[in-house]
């Protein structure tokens, strides 16, 4: 299951995640790790090789990660 808030109704649903697709990240998008040991950790993707991003974590520590380790996020705008 993946909660998925939907700001125009202001509320929060869950949604079966195979129901739903990851967009990939290009570079300098934030971006959230949804699989792997850094699941949920969020950051900005720096740069891509190949299949893996360099992605430097809101904690400040930069890794590099598979590119379907990760998806892209959107800001909120209030």
């Amino acid at each position: 299951m993946c909660s998925v808030f939907l700001p125009d109704e202001d509320r929060v649903v869950n949604i079966v995640s195979e129901h739903l697709e990851p967009i990939v990240p290009q570079r300098s998008d934030q971006v959230k790790v949804i699989l792997g040991e850094d699941r949920e950790a969020v950051g900005q993707l720096l740069s891509i090789d190949n299949q893996e991003g360099v992605v430097k974590l809101t904690s400040g520590e930069v890794k590099i990660l598979q590119l379907r380790f990760l998806c892209r996020m959107k800001k909120l705008v209030k």
